[in-house]
């Protein structure tokens, strides 16, 4: 298996020995992650003993990785995608999104990199493309049995899998599993592999017709397969770009239509599209883009021993405990009185499960790093105007119109 750093992909490194500053990946990730101005943090209590395993590999565990390099302890992250990020990575990756403090122009994409310069800091283990089947042993040694038959051993496990494992939905045809991963893809890892490819586009969502519209610059043809009618999307429809590369025939849109087969032919692959009316048509391709959004897989909770009522893990969101000892859950898989779906709770809820963790585990939590003012220059002292500290009284005072 190769082991690279997010510092440069093409650089191996040693996993047993891994530098600061570096994550050891079990698989490429899809774009180079600088950590420039980002240097190791050397914690004292790097050493002391506590592996936290994080389920799911979405921005909320990504940042629950940081959060527990912070306190001095080492982090393994499991997700069942094929690539970290969740659905900023899989559904809108060149989306803008809202409610990130301090950036008002982020896309999910470039969330993901940032989240991972940060936490490649602290050198947690990124495991991609992997389901964890169970979660066995209690807190101080639990045992994750992994879809690849690998095993994780944790003193700790924290849950960050949405609502259940994200897995991408696949098309209701048999045999498509021979496919996958070669002419059948459920996500646009790199988009320069379609240079001058014949590609059909299907899904019925906004992501499908983003990157129909993007990859109509790079690949040779493009064909978007839409259930739905033509114009359904109403933003994408006959105005915008996309409208535009339709008009000049940059991309072809059959639609309303519906996938029937997928057959491989070659190295290439033929798709049979059956519209409402009319005869199938076959496709000739040399790749099929299948994005119809995320499935959940809730199910898996159950099997953790963990306890769920209709909305989540029920944890208690002062240490994000759930019912099993040692086994914590933040982000969308959690509810609690008060719970607020946003990226920000995540955020959140990963800092306080991490500190929750290394208090049970006995590690010392009081400051994960001491500040250092070297080189900084001295700040004149305030003068302090009211030595006694007295409260002003406020009782005269008009709030201004």
């Amino acid at each position: 298996m190769t082991e690279r750093s997010v510092a440069g992909l093409d650089r191996i490194i040693n996993s047993e020995h891994l530098r600061g500053g570096e994550i050891e990946v079990a698989r490429d990730l899809p774009w180079p992650v600088s950590t420039e101005g980002f240097p190791p943090m050397q914690s004292p209590r790097h050493a002391a003993g506590g592996h936290v395993a994080i389920v799911g590999g979405g921005p909320v565990g990504i940042f629950a990785a940081a959060a527990v390099g912070q306190l001095g302890m080492t982090a393994t992250v499991i997700e069942a995608f094929h690539e970290g990020g969740g659905q900023c990575t899989a559904a809108y990756p060149r989306t803008r999104m809202d409610g990130v403090p301090g950036q008002p122009e982020i896309t999910g994409a470039a969330l993901v990199e940032n989240l991972l310069r940060q936490c490649a800091r602290y050198a947690p283990r990124l495991l991609f493309g992997r389901r964890v089947l169970s979660i066995e042993g209690a807190t101080g040694r639990f045992d994750l049995g992994l879809s690849t038959g690998e095993r994780v051993v944790a003193s700790a496990v924290v849950l960050a899998t949405g609502a259940g494992a994200l897995m991408p939905a696949r098309p209701p045809i048999a045999g498509v599993e021979a496919l996958e991963g070669a002419s059948l893809l459920y996500a646009v890892d790199e988009p320069e592999r379609f240079y001058e490819q014949r590609l059909v586009v299907v899904g019925d969502g906004r992501e499908a017709l983003d990157w129909a519209t993007f990859l109509a610059g790079i690949a040779a043809s493009v064909t978007l397969v839409r259930s739905g009618a033509a114009g359904d999307d109403g933003e994408a429809g006959a105005a915008g770009e996309f409208g535009h590369l339709v008009g000049v025939g940059r991309i072809d849109v059959i639609a309303p239509a519906t996938l029937r087969a997928l057959d491989a032919d070659g190295d290439r692959i033929r798709a049979s599209v059956a519209g409402e009316t009319g005869p199938i048509q076959c496709l000739q391709a040399d790749a099929v883009l299948y994005l119809n959004g995320l499935r959940r897989d809730p199910g898996a909770l159950a099997a953790w021993g963990v306890s769920t009522d209709d909305h989540g893990i029920v944890v208690d969101p002062l240490t994000m405990a759930t019912g099993r000892p040692g086994i914590y859950a933040v982000g969308d898989v959690v509810t609690y009185p008060g719970k607020l779906g946003l990226i920000l709770s995540g955020f959140a809820e990963a800092s306080i499960a991490a500190r929750a963790a290394g208090a049970l585990l006995r590690i010392d939590v009081a400051c994960p790093y001491r500040p250092s003012f070297e080189g900084r220059r001295p700040v004149s002292p305030v003068p302090i105007t009211n030595p006694a500290r007295q409260v002003p009284d406020w009782s005269g005072a008009r709030v201004a119109p």
